[in-house]
């Protein structure tokens, strides 16, 4: 969703620039299959009612609710891709 149209984004004015924000639902490791289950049809049921999805839209949000194997994936992701930006910034730790 672009609010501002006339403004250049990021990515426009730094090629390559690419950044955002997501909310998940985690559950320990060991949280049975069914329950995990169980939850994402319900998180993914709530993302759908109308009024969440105008009240999210009105925030800028646009819900997604995939399953959880996705979730994993796009976690996957995101930790390679900020990796890869931490080992080329040269950023050290210390402690």
């Amino acid at each position: 969703m672009q609010t501002h149209p006339k403004v250049p984004t990021v990515a426009e004015t730094f090629p390559g620039f690419v950044t955002g924000s997501w909310q998940g639902i985690l559950a320990p490791s060991r949280t049975p299959p069914d329950i995990v289950q169980k939850v994402n049809a319900e998180v993914v049921r709530i993302l759908k009612l109308p009024d969440v999805i105008s009240f999210l839209d009105s925030q800028g949000t646009t819900p997604v609710g995939d399953s959880p194997k996705e979730l994993a994936r796009s976690l996957a992701d995101e930790r390679a891709r900020w990796a890869k930006v931490i080992k080329e910034s040269g950023f050290k730790l210390e402690q």
